[in-house]
């Protein structure tokens, strides 16, 4: 019985303590012709991750892929120092070919 108690409170402190990401993203994308599928995403609370990979390609296998990074810019950085930062962690990580879609400045909502 008090085997039972400890588990049963260790999963509920385990899920008061899980952040749940408030995002709703698609779970398909048409981008340039391509139908993509996410196949992935992670949240790391500062940024939220998402992975799209075209049809049919698969994870050990792909020739496109879209990655959608959400910033919450709890930092307080322009969108100029987001995609420099981002830029340079992508050139650190061996990244060969990627591409920031520009953003309008009415979006720049932090300076």
């Amino acid at each position: 019985m008090n085997k039972i108690f400890v588990i049963l409170t260790a999963l509920i402190l385990s899920g008061c303590a899980t952040k749940l990401t408030q995002l709703n993203v698609p779970t398909q994308l048409e981008y340039n012709g391509k139908h993509y599928v996410l196949t992935g995403s992670q949240d790391f609370e500062t940024i939220a991750r998402y992975v799209y990979i075209a049809k049919p390609d698969t994870l050990e296998n792909w020739q496109s892929e879209i990655e959608i990074l959400f910033d919450r810019n709890q930092s307080e950085r322009s969108i100029k120092e987001r995609i420099a930062l981002r830029e340079r962690i992508y050139r650190n990580t061996g990244v060969k070919d990627f591409h920031f879609d520009a953003i309008p400045k009415k979006f720049d909502q932090s300076k």
